[in-house]
């Protein structure tokens, strides 16, 4: 009985070889080129994803709120001969004309404060800047009789509040300076609330610049300074 013989397998032509290389070099090609798509867009979903999460946060929650931080003025004493707290107002013009000594607080007016009130400024704007907030002086040292010859009368206003009206109180601006001023030694000299104690129309871009102790404690009070000074001549301090 004849054995049956398999057919031999031809080998494959090598052109044929090189055809099949050539594809599975196209497909890995495709892939690793898909693959590095994908990795790609994952990259930039996972940054847009990480660029939008604090904006999202922010629009959800809200704008800061600007909140002063606790008072403890049990060390605190008056001193009613300080010189930051000399009282000017319209029925009690400055008696002493003699020039403080001055800098500017303000690089991008060129307004001056009393050298102190000009360091304090610069240190306030700083850091209301790093909050969003920009502050701009507006007038400051003046050669006249009235507050601003002190050095310590300012008129602050803001990027978003530029002129100088009651809407400045609707400002963030002024809700930051409400509530952070008084750490840096500024009070809000007019209060729409203290008008008849001050006799002066309400002006909330007007800030007076007192001392960091003076003005925490005459903040806590809710007293105008005339007030203020006032109780303290009463109750006869003056350490």
């Amino acid at each position: 009985m004849e054995h049956e013989h398999s057919p031999q397998r031809r080998p494959v032509p090598p052109s044929r070889r090189r055809r099949c290389i050539r594809r599975r070099l196209r497909l890995a090609r495709n892939w690793l080129l898909f693959l590095s798509a994908c990795a790609g867009a994952m990259v930039l979903m996972t940054t847009g994803i990480l660029w939008l999460l604090p904006r999202a946060h922010a629009l959800i929650a809200g704008p800061e709120v600007f909140e002063a931080s606790q008072y403890d003025g049990s060390a605190y004493t008056l001193d009613l001969a300080d010189a930051r707290l000399t009282l000017v107002n319209a029925n009690l013009p400055l008696a002493d004309t003699t020039a403080p000594s001055l800098a500017v607080a303000d690089d991008a007016t060129g307004v001056q404060l009393d050298a102190e009130a000009a360091q304090s400024y610069r240190t306030m704007a700083a850091a209301a800047q790093q909050q969003g907030v920009t502050l701009t002086l507006e007038a400051g040292y003046q050669d006249t009789a009235d507050e601003y010859a002190t050095g310590y009368g300012a008129d602050i206003l803001s990027a978003d509040s530029t002129e100088k009206t009651a809407a400045f109180a609707k400002s963030r601006a002024y809700q930051w300076l409400t509530a952070y001023a008084a750490e840096y030694g500024f009070v809000e000299r007019w209060p729409e609330d203290r008008q008849a104690a001050t006799g002066m129309a309400y002006a909330p871009w007007h800030w007076r610049y007192v001392g960091k102790e003076n003005a925490l404690a005459l903040r806590a009070s809710g007293l105008s300074l005339e007030e203020f000074l006032a109780l303290g001549q009463l109750s006869g301090t003056n350490d």
